[in-house]
């Protein structure tokens, strides 16, 4: 018995097609309700006896980037989150003990995405660099 296709697509290429369109069209302008809030970042890290990471906020043209940063010293273990994402990705690594005597842990959100600027993703990794760096 041959299977019946719709458009040229069997059922479950249909399903993976209407699964696509409803997570493209569900807002994720931005991607910031990805991110936690500073608050919440303090409770999770409170929980853990931790203190919170300081945020700082760099200026850029077109817009600002957001890192969130624990530890100390000149050495650094940047970690860049996948897409969509931010910062708060890899929270549970600014807490780990073991790499913060490595050296200052920094975690960034993406141009366009968490508490970055612009709210629209950049999408040229060449261009993502140059302001993350």
């Amino acid at each position: 018995m041959k299977k019946k296709r719709v458009f040229g697509f069997g059922l479950g290429g249909l399903v993976v097609a209407g699964l696509t369109i409803i997570v493209i069209g569900s807002g994720f302008n931005g991607c910031s309700s990805l991110s936690i809030t500073q608050e919440e970042a303090a409770m999770r890290f409170a929980r853990q006896g931790q203190e919170a990471p300081e945020f700082i906020f760099k200026e850029t043209k077109p817009g600002k980037i957001h890192f969130a940063s624990v530890g100390e010293g000149i050495d650094a273990i940047v970690f860049v989150h996948g897409s969509p994402g931010s910062w708060s990705a890899f929270s549970r690594f600014l807490m780990d003990e073991d790499l913060k005597k490595a050296g200052r842990l920094i975690s960034v959100d993406r141009p366009g995405f968490g508490l970055s600027e612009p709210k629209t993703p950049e999408p040229s990794l060449r261009e993502q660099s140059r302001r993350i760096a």
